[in-house]
């Protein structure tokens, strides 16, 4: 049998500099109309899937340089 390894409750504290954290979970409340926990979730699946579909846009021949330079798929940087 293989146990469920879901904690029972996940913490994003915003410590000092980080006030972004919050602010980045309330407006993605906002934009999905949920609650925080569902937002944050649906944010992670929805980046995922918007960005591999992002790359396989920039592979396809037909665009120009021009055209992909002006698309960003760059991660966050987190430093």
């Amino acid at each position: 049998m293989v146990q469920n390894q879901t904690p029972g409750s996940i913490r994003i504290q915003p410590d000092e500099g980080d006030e972004w954290r919050y602010d980045a979970i309330e407006k993605a409340a906002t934009f999905y109309d949920c609650n925080r926990s569902n937002a944050v979730a649906f944010a992670c699946e929805g980046v995922r899937t918007l960005v591999r579909s992002a790359r396989r846009v920039l592979e396809r021949a037909v665009l120009t340089r021009a055209m992909t330079a002006d698309i960003d798929t760059e991660v966050v940087d987190t430093d």
